[in-house]
């Protein structure tokens, strides 16, 4: 008689059951791979804030009288390739692989992904620290890549030493642009270490009323609005909002419009893209981008971390051990 293979896996279940709506690491079985997909058994993950906020609105849709599954959490990753899809040619088993799964699911022992969205780990991190980088890499990456950025441009990144900020300086520096940053004054040596050339203490200096102009405004924690911004772009330049809103998401689509007279306004969602995480690499094993860690925390204390991610004081990322 075949036994089922399982894994732990830190699971969210309905109120009503023993967990009372809170998360708790629990039994599963180990998932197969489908014909385009790869099994990674995930040595660490990170927390972003996307995480916990899907949480607590979980929380609330799990009062409901209604039967709901057993639901994961988690999208970063880092950790081993144990087996491969039919389909997959890119991975071998035993790869090191980091990934932003497009489904949840990484705050666990073993997950499998899309092929396409993984990439192999640099080759000079351990699995701590890869694991920090993919989603907020990723949004910085492809934000700067909705900018249109150019050698030589200057960019003004906002929540320089939050986890997507501290990646975007080093990003935009790697691609020639001249770059400031927006930071509490307990930062201003970090994001200077990162490549920032200017940092702007926000408790002592508005950057809108500093008299400068950038060709790029980066907004990683939504204060600026397309109305706002007007004081310090360019002509010619470009707004990137990673917190969207009713008035950014407008502003983006107007800025399409022919004869619209706007600075162009551009929003998104990081997408898991296994080659743009290849680039990342690329660009973390020549040395010129490198993790950011503020704190790491055991799966099994993940309230904990998401308490701390909760006080809006993270210096970069919060990882995620997985034993």
């Amino acid at each position: 008689m075949s036994t089922i293979a399982t894994t732990k896996s830190m699971q969210l279940l309905k109120f009503g059951r023993s967990s009372q709506g809170k998360l708790q690491l629990r039994e599963a079985q180990i998932p197969q791979a489908g014909p385009d997909q790869i099994v990674i058994k995930i040595q660490a993950s990170s927390l972003n804030p996307h995480d916990w906020k899907y949480y607590e609105a979980l929380r609330r849709i799990y009062h409901l009288p209604a039967p709901l599954p057993a639901l994961t959490l988690g999208h970063d990753l880092s950790g081993t390739v144990v087996s491969v899809g039919a389909k997959v040619k890119r991975f071998r088993v035993g790869d090191d692989v980091f990934a932003m799964s497009l489904k949840t699911g990484a705050f666990g022992q073993y997950l499998a992904v899309a092929a396409g969205q993984a990439a192999p780990k640099p080759r000079n991190l351990p699995h701590a620290e890869a694991a920090s980088l993919p989603m907020a890499a990723l949004t910085a990456w492809q934000a700067l890549l909705l900018a249109s950025l150019q050698d030589g441009e200057r960019v003004l990144v906002l929540g320089g030493s939050g986890g997507v900020g501290s990646q975007a300086i080093q990003i935009a520096k790697a691609k020639g642009a001249h770059v400031a940053a927006v930071c509490s004054t307990s930062n201003v040596a970090l994001v200077s270490s990162l490549g920032a050339e200017q940092a702007f203490d926000y408790k002592k200096i508005d950057v809108l009323e500093s008299g400068q102009q950038f060709d790029v405004v980066l907004d990683t924690v939504g204060t600026l609005t397309p109305t706002s911004v007007k004081k310090i772009l360019a002509p010619g330049g470009r707004f990137v909002s990673t917190v969207p809103n009713a008035a950014i998401i407008l502003a983006t689509l107007l800025s399409y419009i022919p004869g619209i007279t706007l600075h162009a306004t551009r929003t998104l969602i990081a997408l898991p893209i296994g080659r743009h995480l290849e680039e990342i690499a690329r660009l973390v094993e020549d040395g010129k981008v490198r993790p950011v860690i503020d704190r790491e925390f055991p799966l099994e204390d993940i309230d904990s971390a998401i308490a701390y991610s909760k006080t809006g004081r993270t210096r970069g990322k919060i990882v995620l051990s997985i034993r």
